[in-house]
């Protein structure tokens, strides 16, 4: 009789696949290419414990077995820091080829996602609504949008400048507004200049952003021809098919801003029935695994 995988295995096997674990730190463009191709979606920095997804930062970063941050040598310091530079450069060529885009509707953090998943996230997320529907957006993510699509691209200092929004002790007006532009896919933030000092992640120039619609045009079109069970599979599939397997309620916190946990259910079905995915139970817990 078969047995349920024990959650130590299924675990590993996990971490290996999601990069985590088991590979040699890439270092190439080519190398980044086929990271995200495999994972299909990825924290743009440090993976996050409970969080089943890839790292381009652990991706570049094969970590020493040793002792903790206040013992670090200046050394080891230094070299994180070169890593994290490594990490933000094949990022920045990432998106620079349009092999992946940086979204942040999947777990609240800001990822990269590959392309060819991306028409299905776009098509989940934006579910019909006309581009020039902005009753839901605030004051000002209207206000920047609309200077958006004046110039076409404009770093965040410069919508600060326009619209004359000056930065709380707590908040950030306009952070938070081309914030919820992303969130609802109407911009694309691209890449930037990396300096050669300092904090690799303080680019000089500052992150373009631009009309999301008009950078992916072949990426929207595309979003066009599917419907939302097409969708969901793409997505639901893909993502495990990286991350071996996540229990249901997990899927649903991860992906609740385009899918609904009913949609997510249904979805599971057709991939099970299509041997794509199988319920199987860790511990106590019952999970979707990829096949």
């Amino acid at each position: 009789m078969k047995t349920s995988p024990s959650a130590r295995d299924i675990e590993a096997a996990q971490r290996v696949s999601l990069w985590l674990d088991g590979h040699d730190a890439i270092t190439t463009a080519a190398e980044a290419k086929k990271f995200l191709k495999s994972v299909s979606i990825a924290l743009r920095y440090g993976a996050t414990e409970g969080l089943p997804l890839a790292s381009i930062y652990a991706a570049v970063h094969v970590p020493r077995e040793s002792a903790a941050k206040n013992r670090e040598t200046q050394k080891e310091r230094e070299q994180d820091r070169e890593l994290l530079r490594r990490a933000i450069e094949l990022t920045n060529g990432l998106m620079a080829y349009r092999e992946g885009i940086e979204i942040n509707v999947i777990a609240d953090r800001l990822v990269l996602a590959h392309r060819d998943l991306l028409p299905a996230i776009y098509f989940l997320r934006r579910r019909g609504r006309r581009l020039d529907d902005t009753a839901n957006l605030s004051a000002e993510a209207k206000r920047a949008l609309a200077l958006l699509k004046q110039k076409l691209i404009a770093t965040a200092g410069e919508v600060r400048s326009h619209l004359r929004l000056e930065r709380g002790e707590r908040h950030d007006p306009v952070v938070e507004a081309l914030s919820e532009l992303q969130r609802e896919m109407l911009l694309d933030r691209g890449p930037s200049d990396v300096p050669k000092t300092g904090i690799p992640y303080l680019s000089r120039d500052g992150y373009p952003y631009r009309i999301f619609h008009e950078v992916h045009r072949d990426l929207v079109a595309k979003a066009g021809k599917l419907t939302v069970k097409a969708a969901a599979d793409l997505v639901i599939g893909r993502y495990l098919k990286g991350a071996v397997y996540a229990s249901p309620r997990k899927l649903a916190s991860m992906f609740k801003l385009f899918l609904s946990a009913e949609e997510i259910d249904e979805s599971v079905e057709r991939l099970s029935a299509k041997k794509a995915v199988k319920l199987d139970r860790v511990g106590r817990t019952e999970v979707v695994v990829s096949r």
